[in-house]
C-alpha cells in the first residue's frame, strides 16, 4: 500500500510503502521508505509488479524496487509529467502509466490541462499514448476484453483507449471523482470519490449501481481473489477497509 504522507504533489522524499496481512493487520509499516536505505520516494501512489520489481509511480517519475531486497533499481522519467497516479501492465509487458495532470492549490486540486496517458515499453522509455484535456484527468487504468481500461478524475468517464490512443466505447458513471478500477471476470469495478461509492456493472454495459456507499475519498481500490472483497483506502481517513462482494 503506498502512502503519501504529505502533499499529493509534495516533493519532500517522505513516501512509503506498507505491507498489509489479510486481516488488516499492518506487518511492515515501512517496507520501503523515502530518505532510507537510499530510497527517494515523494509521494507514491500506483503500484505494479513488473517481473522480478515493484514500480511505482511518483510525481514524475517511476520508480523501480527489487522485489526481494526492496533495494532501488533506478527510475523511469515520465515526459512532462506533473500528477503520474495510477499504473497497470498489460499481458504483452508494455506499462501503462496515468497522468492526472493536476497540482494541489489552497482550493483543492487545480488542472493544468496537460492530460495524458503514457506508456513505456520493454525498452523503459515512457512516451505519450494519448495526450489532450478530452481525457478528463486520467486516474484508474484496468485491462477488459477490448485493451486498456481508463477513469476519469475530473468527470465521470470510462472508456477504452486504442493503440493509436483514440478513446472508445465511453460510459458514463452516475456520479464523478472516479479513482480506483478493476476488472472482476466480466464485472467493472469503480470508485467515486463524487459519490463516495463503489460502481459495479457488466463490462460492455452502460449501467452501473452503487454496490459499497458511504465510504469518503475511495482511491485505488483493490481486489483479494481468495476471500472475493474489495480493498478500499481512504483517502482522506487514513483508513483502508474491506468489503465482501458477492
Amino acid at each position: 500500500m503506498s502512502n503519501i504522507n504529505g502533499k499529493p504533489d509534495g516533493v519532500d522524499d517522505n513516501g512509503y510503502i506498507s505491507e498489509l496481512l489479510p486481516d488488516g493487520t499492518i506487518k511492515t509499516p515501512k517496507l520501503i521508505a523515502g530518505g532510507v536505505n537510499k530510497v527517494k520516494l515523494d509521494a507514491p501512489k500506483g503500484l505494479a509488479i513488473v517481473g522480478k520489481e515493484l514500480w511505482v509511480t511518483d510525481i514524475t517519475v517511476v520508480r523501480k524496487f527489487d522485489l526481494k531486497t526492496l533495494a532501488p533499481k533506478g527510475d523511469i522519467a515520465l515526459p512532462d509529467t506533473t500528477f503520474a497516479n495510477d499504473i497497470a501492465v498489460a499481458a504483452d509487458g508494455k506499462v501503462y502509466v496515468s497522468d492526472s495532470s493536476a497540482k494541489v492549490g489552497e482550493k483543492g486540486f487545480e488542472w493544468t490541462g496537460g492530460d495524458q496517458v503514457l506508456v513505456i515499453d520493454k525498452s523503459g522509455k515512457a512516451k505519450a499514448l494519448a495526450k489532450s484535456k478530452d481525457l478528463g484527468g486520467p486516474n484508474g487504468l484496468a485491462f477488459g476484453p477490448k485493451g486498456l481500461l481508463v477513469n476519469t478524475l475530473n468527470s465521470n468517464e470510462v472508456f477504452g483507449l486504442g493503440p493509436k490512443g483514440e478513446k472508445t466505447d465511453v460510459i458514463k458513471m452516475p456520479n464523478g471523482g472516479l479513482d480506483g478500477m478493476l476488472v472482476v471476470g466480466d464485472t467493472l469495478l469503480v470508485s467515486s470519490w463524487g459519490a463516495s461509492a463503489v460502481y459495479r456493472g457488466k463490462l460492455g454495459d452502460t449501467s452501473y449501481e452503487p454496490i459499497i456507499q458511504n465510504v469518503k475519498g475511495p482511491a485505488d481500490i483493490g481486489w483479494d481473489s481468495k476471500r472475493s472483497r474489495v480493498l478500499i483506502p481512504r483517502f482522506v481517513d487514513d483508513l483502508v477497509e474491506a468489503y465482501d462482494v458477492k
